[in-house]
């Protein structure tokens, strides 16, 4: 079993991209990669929470609410998947990363946000091994404005600052947190643009080129 991990900001394309980088990485390795999106779009709980969490952004409480829910269920995605080659839509390292980057929003941490942060840790102990963790550098600027104009219920209130500081804070903590699980990091920077299925798809196989 191979998994890949693609992280990103928020709206930096990384929905549209899973599947046409799955048939490219299939075509440039020779075998099938399955693909698992997160169902946010339809996920009436997530969609709740979220608004809850944008309109109350220094309430610990909604904020812990929110990214446990995010985290049980991305935890749960990868439970008992058969063997397989499979491209995931974030991991659980991405948890890691936003509870450090809405820890420092929080006007005053509880006990309970810290919980939260050693629940991911625990989850983490039984989670399949990622392999490879795609980078996907899209400047905070563009990604903010695709946000904007999909229009996804609850997500008009994010800030452009909100955004530089997704960014900042993968490029500070995803390198040490796949040295910290045995894993591997690629970035892939994008510019302002989306990344290009078929250059993505072989860089990876570069990438994973000995990972059995």
């Amino acid at each position: 079993m191979r998994i890949i991990a693609i992280e990103a900001n928020i709206a930096a394309g990384k929905t549209t991209l899973i599947e046409p980088l799955a048939k490219k990485l299939a075509e440039t390795t020779g075998v099938c990669w399955n693909v698992i999106k997160e169902p946010v779009d339809e996920d009436p709980v997530f969609l709740n929470l979220l608004q809850l969490f944008v309109d109350n952004p220094h309430d610990a409480d909604a904020r812990v609410a929110f990214q446990l829910y995010i985290t049980q269920s991305r935890q749960k995605l990868l439970q008992n998947i058969p063997d397989g080659n499979y491209i995931i839509e974030r991991s659980l390292f991405s948890d890691i990363v936003f509870c450090h980057v809405n820890f420092l929003m929080t006007e005053q941490p509880s006990a309970k946000y810290m919980s939260y942060y050693y629940k991911i840790k625990a989850f983490l102990k039984s989670y399949p091994q990622i392999d490879l963790v795609v980078y996907l550098n899209r400047d905070a600027e563009s990604c903010f404005r695709s946000c904007q104009m999909r229009g996804r219920p609850g997500e008009s209130k994010y800030t452009l600052d909100y955004f530089r500081d997704i960014k900042s804070f993968h490029e500070a903590c995803l390198p040490q947190i796949v040295r910290q699980y045995n894993s591997r990091l690629l970035e892939h920077a994008t510019g302002s643009n989306y990344a290009d299925p078929a250059a993505l798809a072989s860089d990876i196989a570069g990438a994973i080129n000995g990972i059995r």
